[in-house]
């Protein structure tokens, strides 16, 4: 019994070392770099007997979108860091969390212009921060909250 077990730990180790298949012409599909899932908005795994009836307060989750604000544009001054431009970023992004009763974010969903969604280290450190808000914890089943936001607003000068 020891044998067997002592195989399949060899065997499990070994196995994350390997690479999916590529057929021909094929490519696999690089997991995000994000630590946040995204979720498929049509699909909901959740034993939602296992809750009750309450949605997050409102208010609560705009206070915890809002607390996020920062996170936001410290994404937006690594980016600009990064490709060594303060040129303004153009566009709104979409950040959809799906929220467990616990407050947790299950996963962040992240939409907006095409040449955005391009710039992958931004959207992920976007997404991160949008996981990493404070959202209030609620008894019923998970739901989703939108946040829509200018990426790069700039500075106003007075």
């Amino acid at each position: 019994m020891c044998h067997v077990a002592l195989f399949a730990a060899t065997f499990a180790i070994v196995a994350c070392d390997m690479k999916p298949a590529e057929g021909n012409g094929r490519h696999a599909r690089k997991a995000s770099k994000a630590s946040i899932a995204s979720f498929d908005a049509s699909k909901l795994e959740f034993d939602i007997m296992s809750v009750g009836s309450e949605r997050p307060d409102e208010y609560m989750t705009q206070q915890a979108w809002e607390g996020a604000f920062a996170a936001f544009d410290g994404c937006v001054a690594d980016e600009k860091s990064r490709v060594k431009s303060d040129a303004e970023i153009p566009g709104d992004i979409t950040l959809t969390v799906r929220l467990h009763p616990q407050g947790k974010p299950l996963g962040v969903n992240a939409d907006g212009p095409k040449g955005l969604m391009k710039r992958k280290k931004l959207v992920d450190c976007m997404r991160d921060a949008a996981g990493s808000a404070g959202f209030p914890k609620y008894d019923g089943p998970p739901v989703e909250t939108e946040m829509t936001l200018e990426v790069d607003p700039g500075y106003m000068e007075e």
